[in-house]
């Protein structure tokens, strides 16, 4: 669910669609994915124990993302409301609230704590 979840939708932008957490590369998806990894070794391995570890550190990052993405979607309310779009804010309005956070957060976090669930079950 960790590896799946990084390619699926996190966070819908009007004009632009929806962006995943790996974006080509270049996005945070890329530790996920590996993090996914590490953990998906580790059960075939049967050292389910140890998942405890990739699993609290993906939790981590999608945690320090979500923040993040709230924190840029305050700032851009705030900066939204002082502006005037004219004949436009009506569309401005709109567009800002349109942006939603989708169901790939959701996935990766689920698959980040039954990884966790696994590693402490297994002790």
């Amino acid at each position: 669910m960790l590896i799946i979840g990084v390619f699926l939708p996190l966070v819908k932008l009007p004009f632009v669609g929806t962006m995943n957490y790996f974006q080509n590369g270049q996005g945070d998806g890329v530790f996920v994915i590996a993090l996914g990894g590490i953990a998906l070794v580790l059960t075939l391995l049967n050292l389910c124990k140890y998942n405890i570890i990739p699993a609290l550190i993906s939790l981590a990052i999608l945690i320090y993302t979500y923040s993040g993405f709230e924190a840029k979607m305050q700032e851009a309310k705030e900066s939204f409301s002082k502006q005037d779009f004219g004949m436009f804010q009506g569309v401005a309005d709109m567009a800002m609230q349109s942006i939603s956070i989708e169901y790939g957060f959701a996935v990766i976090a689920l698959g980040g704590i039954f990884a966790l669930i696994s590693g402490i079950v297994s002790k």
